[in-house]
């Protein structure tokens, strides 16, 4: 079946994201973190990159999504 491959569970790249989630909201009094901070702490080069590891964290249940703001993405279960 062509397209892109399911994986499900973390992968290097979903754990990263999660851990600079959990670091920012760890030292902001749990203030999530925002898509820029994560770049910034993970290395990844575009905004794109971050939210699709976010949708799929969002989708296996390590994130949820509450309502607008730049900082609306909150860890619920850590890897």
């Amino acid at each position: 079946m062509p397209g892109k491959k399911k994986t499900r569970g973390l992968t290097p790249g979903r754990k990263a994201v999660l851990d600079a989630m959990v670091h920012v909201e760890d030292g902001n009094y749990g203030i999530p973190a925002t898509i820029r901070e994560v770049m910034d702490l993970t290395g990844i080069a575009s905004t794109n990159g971050v939210k699709d590891h976010i949708l799929t964290l969002i989708r296996e249940g390590y994130v949820v999504k509450a309502n607008g703001g730049s900082r609306c993405y909150k860890v619920v279960k850590r890897g």
